[in-house]
């Protein structure tokens, strides 16, 4: 089945009503940070952090992290603290096994637990995983082997060499069990000798906790494939992938919760940011007749760790937010033999779960009556308006190439740019044998090309239609099709799906300004000009606002061309997003390194906010081959293309993948049901070759390892 979807998601963002159209991810997605098994600091236990942050440790010792893994000690249960909780801890391990055939708990705290054998594999059979929401056991990978490879987010200085106890079923050694202080920190040894914060990891980042709540190198949201009745659910532990499809996507894990403490016991303090504290002017409109809150159906339980509690509920609070109200919308999606969810919550999950005598049908009729979002506002007729409060901004975004995406031609009058004095810029004719009148529309003409709308609102074709600015060229543009203008979503501000602009036929849908102004990235801005009040406007830095529109793929695979004549391929544009999922630069979002209302195309002074030497300044060039190198020549290879192909190995869009790949066999681009897509790092013959033209890739690969030093990398690595 498809991925996609066309019907919109609710997304609430603070102070905004989004609807998004399509399966968008709202968290900057960063590769999860593995576990630090380097460090020379050495692990000094839990219990030595207490010494100076007594509080904290003490609230951490309730949460449940520590307890993911529990040593049995001559036959003796572990201990958890709060022992008055139903089914908490279990009282004895499975039927037929004492204590002493125990060498380890893993879990009991939150959810389940289940034991481990003195030989280091879990215990396995039809009724030997202890499920503590109901009391029951329950099978666990009944007649199978299963040795304990789950160290690495279980337990504190992991190391997957050699068996912890010497038990042959254990995978790896570690320093402490569970999931204490150091597991997140980093080893201590250093900071506790010298009291020094930089002897220790203090990492606020979602990629932090993503390490462990993660389960797809792509980070699909895993499920488990249908049970006996046909249902499925997200699996536990991966919030992480969960945010990255999510629709708040300003927030961190600890914009909301406090690490320190347990979200599942709902301590005093545990939840630092509920709902209302953003979206405190949503008003619930239609109740049904029943109380509803805001987590019942954007955190509905999809997710399953032990139990399950209905066809439409298991025990885990999913992180996706934003709900798909369509009847038609499929929760789950199959994959080469693997289950994944989708980055919505569908109604059966939503609604169905509490009204259970109504059908999906229903839902889709009174979901998106179910409150009122007086806070959307409606949008202000020109973004000029902004300029008033917001000079500067306004004069440096206005000379960005996002507000010339789409520009209309008035009776005949071409559109105005700024910058005039750019060579080909703008085109200063349509296409031979078209004239101003025949235009309605020019699409870009500001930043790599020119495209030219009818007065049909249907995209000119032809042999000689593209007008490419770099290199003042006409080139063929769909020869000998039907185009209809179908990219006012991305193109436009205001945009609706309904209806056709300026009554054209060609043009799909409707909006409000012509091309991407700031009411596209902020929101309606109309309460907010009248009343000042931040509320009414949406600051959004994450990578996953650009990424509304600059990528793709719903599954953010690096869409490429197929080969063209030379047999050659390359990235397509505005896929930035796509790329920087699989990108090696974890922390980062776009606007660490650009400011969002300047363009990057004209390099503007102030443009480039972080350069490579800000994070980088310890990498030493020591091999330049006889030529100068710089860190985006290579890292940030010409590996995209929107008009001009430079040559055989270079576009003329720097890609933002960065990791170059040096093994002279592999392959840049990979092919998927028909379509083509990139692989996540750049390979030498577009970080190298693209200069150095008369080498090829076997001398690339013996030298590019030998380029510069990576000292200044130690940093970025501990994060």
């Amino acid at each position: 089945m498809s991925h996609r979807f066309t019907r919109f998601l609710i997304l609430l963002i603070p102070g905004v009503l989004l609807l998004v159209a399509g399966c968008e991810s709202d968290l900057s997605p960063l590769q999860p940070v593995p576990p630090d098994t380097t460090s020379q600091a050495a692990y000094v236990g839990a219990a030595n952090c207490a010494s100076c942050h007594q509080a904290i440790y003490d609230e951490f010792m309730l949460s449940g992290h520590p307890y993911k893994l529990n040593k049995v000690a001559d036959g003796t249960p572990p201990t958890y603290p709060l022992r008055d909780r139903v089914n908490f801890p279990v009282a004895n391990p499975p039927d037929g096994v004492s204590w002493e055939d125990v060498s380890y708990v893993i879990g009991g705290y939150g959810w389940k637990a289940r034991f481990i054998g003195l030989d280091g594999y879990i215990i396995t059979g039809s009724a030997v995983q202890w499920n503590m929401e109901t009391g029951e056991w329950v099978a666990y990978h009944d007649g199978e082997t299963k040795p304990y490879n789950c160290g690495k987010c279980h337990t504190t200085g992991y190391n997957p060499e050699g068996h912890q106890d010497g038990l042959e079923g254990m995978i790896g050694t570690w320093a402490e069990d569970g999931i204490t202080c150091e597991a997140c920190h980093g080893a201590g040894g250093d900071h506790v000798v010298t009291q020094k914060s930089e002897d220790i990891t203090v990492d606020m980042t979602s990629a932090q906790c993503g390490r462990c709540h993660t389960r797809d190198a792509q980070h699909r949201i895993a499920a488990g494939g249908p049970d006996g009745d046909g249902d499925q659910f997200i699996k536990h532990h991966e919030q992480y992938d969960e945010m990255i499809g999510a629709g708040h996507r300003n927030l961190t894990c600890v914009s909301c919760h406090d690490p320190h403490k347990s979200v599942k016991l709902d301590e005093p303090g545990a939840l630092v940011l509920d709902c209302n504290d953003c979206h405190g002017g949503v008003e619930v409109t239609n109740t049904g007749g029943g109380a509803h809150t805001c987590t019942a159906c954007h955190m509905a339980h999809v997710a399953k760790s032990a139990v399950k509690r209905g066809p439409f509920e298991g025990d885990i609070a999913s992180h996706i937010f934003a709900i798909n109200p369509a009847a038609d919308a499929e929760q789950f999606y199959q994959e080469d033999g693997s289950w994944f969810s989708n980055p919505f919550i569908t109604t059966d999950f939503a609604c169905l779960r509490c009204h259970e005598d109504k059908d999906r049908a229903w839902a889709e009729e009174n979901a998106e009556t179910i409150h009122a979002h007086a806070v959307s506002g409606d949008y202000v007729a020109d973004s000029a308006r902004c300029g008033s409060c917001h000079g500067d901004i306004y004069d440096d975004y206005i000379k960005s190439g996002h507000p010339y995406k789409l520009n209309k031609v008035v009776d005949g009058t071409p559109p105005t740019y700024p910058l005039r004095d750019r060579v080909n810029f703008p085109v200063v004719n349509p296409p031979d044998g078209v004239s101003w009148n025949d235009v309605s529309y020019v699409i870009g003409g500001y930043g790599w090309k020119a495209r030219f709308i009818g007065q049909d609102g249907y995209i000119i074709t032809g042999s000689a239609v593209q007008w490419n600015m770099e290199t003042g060229d006409w080139v063929s543009y769909h020869d000998g099709e039907t185009k209809p203008y179908d990219c006012g979503k991305c193109h436009t501000t205001g945009y609706s799906p309904e209806g056709n602009q300026d009554g054209m036929p060609g043009m799909i849908g409707t909006w409000v300004e012509d091309g991407i102004t700031c009411q596209a990235c902020h929101g309606p801005g109309a309460q907010h000009a009248a009343t000042q009040n931040p509320a009414f406007i949406t600051v959004d830095h994450s990578a996953a606002m650009c990424g509304g529109c600059h990528t793709r793929d719903a599954q953010h695979r690096i869409a490429a061309g197929g080969p063209d004549g030379d047999g050659d391929q390359f990235i397509k544009h505005h896929e930035q997003y796509d790329e920087m999922i699989a990108a090696g630069h974890g922390n980062l979002t776009c606007v660490t390194c650009h400011d969002p209302h300047k363009s990057t195309k004209l390099d503007e002074p102030g443009a480039l906010v972080l350069d490579c030497d800000a994070c980088h300044s310890d990498v030493e060039m020591y091999n330049t081959g006889g030529g100068q190198h710089t860190c985006t020549a290579c890292h940030m290879a010409h590996v995209a293309k929107s008009a001009v192909k430079r040559g055989p190995w270079s576009g003329d869009i720097a890609s933002h993948i960065f990791a170059i790949n040096d093994d002279p066999a592999a392959e840049q681009f990979y092919q998927e049901d028909g379509s083509w897509f990139a692989n996540g790092y750049i390979t030498l013959g577009y970080a190298c070759l693209n200069c150095h033209e008369d080498k090829d890739l076997d001398w690339a690969a013996q030298n590019a390892g030998g380029i510069h030093s990576h000292a200044g990398l130690k940093l970025a690595a501990r994060r």
